[in-house]
């Protein structure tokens, strides 16, 4: 179990450098995957907005 311990901290020492250097060397593609996605959901709930609207107009008016 002790084993582990040394193993686990390098490890986990290793992914907070990648991260660290992906965040500093990324950052800014990590931005612009952000923001599109932000746009996605923007547009998705737009869509499923509108759908609605539609939806009900078309039921109240049937």
């Amino acid at each position: 179990m002790l084993g582990l311990v040394p193993g686990l901290a390098n490890k986990c020492f290793g992914l907070m450098v990648v991260w660290g250097g992906w965040v500093v060397w990324g950052g800014w593609v990590a931005w612009v995957v952000w923001v599109a996605w932000v746009a996605w959901v923007a547009w998705v709930v737009w869509v499923a907005w509108v759908a609605w609207v539609a939806w009900v107009a078309w039921v109240g008016l049937a």
